[in-house]
This record gives structure tokens, C-alpha cells and sequence, in this order.
């Protein structure tokens, strides 16, 4: 079964967010049912340097394929890939139209004569000699199907009104289209063809910008003249889709959650390591470190002589002052419980509410804010100044887990989603996880978190008081919430549903491997 997966999430250099995590969870489970997963990917449409190379002496086939794989990883590596550029709306006025869509022409007449022809390239990492830690994701497919500025000729076509492009999916037994692209797709059967559907948020929401809103329609409009089959994420986006065109017959559909990937249900069922220290800030983590050790070496008792254990108790009372200086200095005191939120620079995530709650809980509580987030939009030029909120930026899988399994909650706070990610994440961890109140949220956290008004902060701030307050009955609670978890929003339980699917539009998947607790689809789940 030869599957071509179709991502900007996972195929350009794009901000990673909850759709990326989406996408490689998905590529997992087709692989867990014997597919082959081809993953079309962006390079630049400068010249490519694998076609050029050429030898009397040797063959260069596995020079070539090293050289094409570095050239992808280079370029999802680096930072400042951007589509905004091609922002401005082509239907302003008659002249800044055509003017440009005559940018847009030459611009693809740029890629399609300098970029290379697109090439069927075999993954294999071994043939680099490092990954950068943004492109860690592009381990996972099988194959990359390598097109030059396939994704960004894609937003130029779309935003500026030309015609979509096609995909030839030749070859092809099943195409995923990840969230609506503005691609036709050709050489496929459109049954053979899934689209994802996140949400609809981009029609609902009131803040954002039109010119976006359009894009999305216009993609939008593009999937589903394909015909495909749907994939929605929850129930309760597939109620949004359904009520939001009504008119439209669609061909099948199934709930496809977003699922745990297995890396991390292994990080969040690891022991915790305790030589691993609470999140700190930047400053303070050397001063807590050697304190730390100090202590270490008094409890191993290595030094016998009054003189020496008289300079150790000062040198300990010493960092410890440095320390509380250092805390208030920063305002961040390593003593009080944290709570961490996972989220992008969006107004729908709602992030002004957790800074208006936590300067109530100043002395009570500390923030750790994970993502690409602008802390000057919330807290001025300095947006560590406030001390007990931190704001992490972009930082690896690895440091976010460690994060987050020294955290004492999970909060999310958004005002509408498709989904909910980091509320499954929060609860493999086995964290109490506090949430807005919202339909979406209820489907997945059902009566276990706690949850709270998107619109007053004080009902934020008096759950994650309660979570304080309330160890043991937050930590039943959590628990409850992590069999929930680890019972419906695994790869196990999603991977028969994907195969029920697929064996529907006549295909034949490989026997998932399901551990006895992952739930099977109910009729309401697959119904189209």
C-alpha cells in the first residue's frame, strides 16, 4: 500500500504547531499498517546541486541521494521561511491586481525553469551526518517526494487568484491531504483521496485577518471540488463542517483523533529522573545547580575536619543568599508549584487571560509558557520582566518533556479548537490539566479536568487554586483523565479506525497491532 501525504505542517519549514504533531501521528499509524508513506516535500527553487553532480569514475547514485537529503534537512533547518510576502490582496483594485498576479506568474515561471523537476527521493538519515532540531520530523516517512516551492507556489496561487496546481498522484493506492491545499490531484481516484479537517476556525473567528480567511476559503473551495472522503478530528468539528455547508453531500467520513505518538507515551511513563531539576530560569539554573551539589557533597559527609565543614556551612548558607537574591531580582521563586500552557501567538489562544490571572497568583504560582509566542504583545519590551512568567519560546521535544514532567498542571486556555492536544499531552503525564470550558474540550476531557471561563479570570485563577489546594483529589482526578487518555487518544485506538476506513475504500492494510485497552470506533465515529 503506497501512500502519497500531503502536509505543509510536515513538507515546508513552517512554524511548528498541534496540526504538526497531528500529521506525524497519522504517518505513524499508515506506517503500523504496512504503507508506504511518501511525504511531499518543499526545497528552494534555486539550482539543485544533486543534478548536477556527474562522474566517469564512479557512481554517484548514493552521492546524489546524500546530497538531495542534506539539501532538505539545510533547508527545513534554517529559520525566516515565510509566505508573507504574498499578503497583499490581489482584489483591492483593478491595477494592484494585475500587477500581481504578474508577480505570481513570474514567480512560478521562476520555479518551474530554475527549481529542478520534482524527484522520488528514499529517506535515509544515515546519509547525513546530523539532523537539525527542526527537521527532526522528516525521519519519519519512508520517501520524500522533493518539489521546488510546492507549498509556497501553492499560497502564491491561491492568494492571488490563479488556478490551483496539480498533484500527479500516479502510482498512488491512497492520497492525504493534511488540512484543505489548494492543489487539484490527478492519476487518483478522488474515493482514494482523504482530506483532514482540523476545524473551520478561520470562517468562525472574528479576529482573524481577511486576507487569511480568504486563503482558507480558497483552499478550502479547492478540496472539496476533489471529492474526497474527510478525516474531521473531533465530533465536534465534523458538527461545525456539516452545519457550516450544508448543502454539501460529503463522499464518507470518519473521526480521526489526533493521537498520542508513541515517543511520548514512552517519555511520560518513564520514572522520573530526580537528579533532573524543576524548570528554572536561564539565571538562576547555575546558582540552584550548585547549590544542589553542595548539598550532595554534605550528605556523602567526604570532608571530617571541623575547619573544612565550618567553611562548607558557610559556602552553602552563601549560594543559598545568592540564590534568594536572585529570586528576587527575578521575581521567580523556584519553591512555588509551576503550571505550563503549550500554545501559538494566536488571539483565539486566549493568552491575555493567563497573564491577567497570574499576577493574581503572584507568590502562589508560577507561568511557563511554551511556544513561538511574543511576549511584548502581553507584558512589554522585557516579557520576563514580570519574573513568575516565562515566556520559553521554540525549544525541542526533549526539553519540553522534561518541562512538563516537573510541572504541577496543564493549562489551556483557548477560546475555540479543533482539538485539544496539549490536554492529552498534560494528561499522559499524569497532570491535573485546567482548560477553558468549551464543547471541544468536554468531548475530549469529558468530566475530568477542571475547567473554567474563557471570558472572566478569576474562575482561572480559583482553579488553579483549587488544583493548589487540593493535591490528592487533583491527582485523582489527573489520573482518571490519563486512563481516558491512554484508552482513546493512543495510536492503538486510532489505527483501527484508519483501517476500518481503509478497508472500506477497497484496500487492504496490514492487521493492526492494538493493546487490549484501545478502544474500537463506535457507529456514530465512522459515520459518514
Amino acid at each position: 500500500m503506497k501512500i502519497l501525504f500531503v502536509s505543509d505542517s510536515l513538507g515546508a519549514p513552517i512554524e511548528q504547531r498541534g496540526i504538526h504533531n497531528f500529521s506525524m501521528s497519522f504517518i505513524e499509524i499508515l506506517q503500523g499498517l504496512g504503507a508506504t508513506v511518501d511525504l511531499l516535500v518543499e526545497r528552494p527553487s534555486q539550482g539543485w546541486m544533486a543534478d548536477k553532480l556527474r562522474s566517469n569514475v564512479v557512481d554517484l547514485a548514493v552521492t546524489r541521494k546524500s546530497v538531495s537529503l542534506a539539501e532538505v534537512f539545510r533547508f527545513f533547518g534554517r529559520r525566516g521561511y515565510n509566505t508573507g510576502w504574498i499578503s497583499s490582496r490581489a482584489e483591492r483594485r483593478f491595477a494592484l491586481g494585475f500587477a500581481l498576479k504578474m508577480r505570481a506568474w513570474t514567480y512560478i515561471a521562476k520555479v518551474r525553469l530554475l527549481g529542478g523537476a520534482r524527484q522520488r527521493v528514499e529517506n535515509d538519515p544515515a546519509l547525513v551526518d546530523f539532523i537539525p532540531a527542526e527537521a527532526w520530523h522528516l525521519s519519519m516517512p519512508d520517501n520524500f517526494v522533493i518539489a521546488p516551492s510546492v507549498y509556497t507556489e501553492m499560497v502564491v496561487r491561491a492568494g492571488w487568484g490563479l488556478p490551483p496546481s496539480t498533484i500527479d498522484a500516479s502510482g498512488y493506492d491512497l492520497v492525504v491531504v493534511d488540512t484543505p491545499m489548494y492543489f487539484k490531484v490527478s492519476g487518483i481516484d478522488s474515493k482514494r483521496i482523504i482530506s483532514v479537517v482540523h476545524d473551520i476556525i478561520p470562517i468562525r473567528d472574528p479576529m482573524m485577518n481577511p486576507y487569511w480567511r480568504n486563503l482558507f476559503l480558497r483552499k478550502l473551495e479547492a478540496m472539496l471540488a476533489l471529492s474526497p472522503n474527510f478525516a474531521f478530528v473531533s465530533e465536534y468539528s465534523r458538527r461545525c463542517f456539516t452545519a457550516g455547508f450544508p448543502n454539501y453531500k460529503i463522499r464518507d467520513s470518519f473521526i480521526l483523533h489526533p493521537s498520542l505518538r508513541k515517543s511520548v507515551i514512552r517519555r511520560a511513563s518513564e520514572e522520573p529522573d530526580k537528579s533532573v531539576r524543576r524548570y528554572a530560569p536561564e539565571e538562576l539554573k547555575n546558582l540552584e545547580a550548585s547549590v544542589e551539589l553542595q548539598e550532595q557533597l554534605e550528605s556523602e559527609k567526604i570532608v571530617d575536619n571541623l575547619i573544612e565543614k565550618r567553611i562548607m556551612l558557610g559556602a552553602r548558607f552563601q549560594r543559598r543568599e545568592q540564590v534568594q537574591n536572585m529570586y528576587l531580582r527575578l521575581g521567580w521563586d523556584s519553591r512555588l508549584p509551576y503550571f505550563v500552557t503549550v500554545v501559538s501567538d494566536e488571539p483565539r489562544k486566549n493568552i491575555a487571560i493567563l497573564i491577567k490571572a497570574f499576577l493574581s497568583l503572584k507568590g502562589r504560582a508560577n507561568m511557563v509558557v511554551l511556544g513561538n509566542v511574543d511576549g511584548r504583545r502581553y507584558v512589554g519590551d522585557n516579557p520576563n520582566d514580570m519574573g513568575h512568567i516565562r515566556f520559553t519560546g521554540y525549544i525541542p521535544e526533549g526539553e519540553k518533556a522534561r518541562i512538563l514532567s516537573k510541572a504541577d498542571g496543564m493549562i489551556f486556555p483557548s477560546f475555540t479548537e479543533g482539538f485539544g492536544i496539549p490536554i492529552t499531552e498534560g494528561a499522559a503525564y499524569g497532570k491535573p490539566v485546567i482548560c477553558s470550558d468549551i464543547e471541544v474540550f468536554r468531548e475530549v476531557a469529558g468530566d475530568d479536568a477542571f475547567y473554567f471561563d474563557p471570558y472572566k479570570e478569576d474562575t482561572l485563577v480559583a482553579a488553579v487554586a483549587a488544583v493548589i489546594a487540593s493535591p490528592q483529589e487533583s491527582q485523582r482526578r489527573a489520573q482518571r483523565l490519563k486512563s481516558r487518555v491512554m484508552e482513546r487518544f493512543v495510536i492503538d485506538a486510532m489505527s483501527l479506525r484508519v483501517r476500518d476506513f481503509l478497508q472500506q475504500l477497497g484496500l487492504s492494510p496490514r492487521a493492526a497491532t492494538v493493546a487490549p485497552e484501545a478502544l474500537a470506533p463506535t457507529r456514530s465515529e465512522t459515520a459518514g
